[in-house]
């Protein structure tokens, strides 16, 4: 991959634990906290078409550790909580490109750390921490038919947090996580290797399981199909990995693909390329 033409441009607060998702020619970045660790209701969109920026404000204020996706024309940002204080939010604020205005709907429960992803007519919203309903780590599971705008519930097969979540091969994958500080007897560290697989076709999950070991804050991005899992962090080896597996959700193989430059962890994925490649950069060493 070549890339050209690099400019910078700065968000109008300046802040961190920053959203971010990019669908049609808009990238939608929220600044969820700012540098006093205030919460920032600041959303600042950049047209590529028209290489311009202007910032727009939630309908109701950011949050921070929530997660984001996208489904057509509407960029999605869900549950999430003040910084560092309860309680956590069940909302989720959705910014349609093409009317340029917002919307809000609600989860069943209130949440952060929690994966989303989106496919066919769904979005989903999986796991997360819910402390208020007394669920350190949830199992809970909205789903949004954007067909028929009706919602509905499932679970995982595990309670976890910080799942990571990706759609490829026509399937939604909420993958790894941190299931407890102190795990549930017969489990091997306090992260997973739980893979939930939705089936958009059926509405159903599956359950695969990562090659050991169990792990989270890894990069996970789609490829010519496939899912690919890059580094992360493992309890049960106290460190960070540099181990890329690949997974396929048609078949459920599993196969290695060639190791990161860096054991790292907390990466940013990305497909690139018409889906031919996934990117991952940045992380911690």
């Amino acid at each position: 991959l070549t890339v050209t033409n690099c400019t910078q441009a700065r968000l109008s607060v300046p802040g961190c634990r920053k959203g971010a998702t990019v669908l049609d020619t808009h990238a939608v970045f929220v600044v969820e906290t700012t540098r006093d660790g205030a919460n920032s209701g600041n959303v600042d969109i950049y047209n590529a078409a028209t290489q311009s920026w202007h910032t727009s404000q939630m309908t109701t204020p950011s949050r921070t550790n929530m997660c984001s996706t996208t489904w057509k024309h509407l960029a999605i940002f869900a549950g999430g909580g003040p910084h560092r204080m309860e309680p956590k939010s069940k909302t989720v604020n959705v910014w349609d490109s093409i009317a340029n205005s917002w919307n809000e709907y609600n989860m069943s429960i209130g949440r952060d750390l929690l994966g989303c992803a989106s496919i066919g007519d769904y979005t989903l919203f999986a796991g997360g921490s819910a402390p208020q309903v007394n669920q350190s780590e949830t199992d809970e599971v909205d789903i949004w038919n954007h067909r028929t705008g009706e919602w509905s519930r499932a679970k995982l097969s595990q309670r976890r947090k910080k799942p990571e979540a990706v759609a490829a091969g026509g399937k939604l994958i909420f993958a790894g996580g941190e299931i407890a500080k102190k795990p549930p007897s017969g489990l091997v560290g306090d992260y997973s290797d739980v893979i939930d697989v939705f089936d958009p076709a059926t509405g159903t999950f599956s359950v695969a399981h990562m090659p050991y070991p169990p792990r989270q804050y890894f990069g996970l991005a789609e490829a010519n199909d496939v899912a690919v899992f890059a580094g992360g962090f493992t309890s049960s080896l106290k460190h960070r990995m540099g181990q890329v597996d690949i997974f396929d959700p048609r078949t459920g193989q599993w196969s290695a693909g060639p190791l990161l430059s860096a054991n790292r962890s907390n990466l940013y994925a990305a497909t690139v390329g018409n889906g031919r490649y996934a990117a991952y950069g940045s992380g911690n060493i």
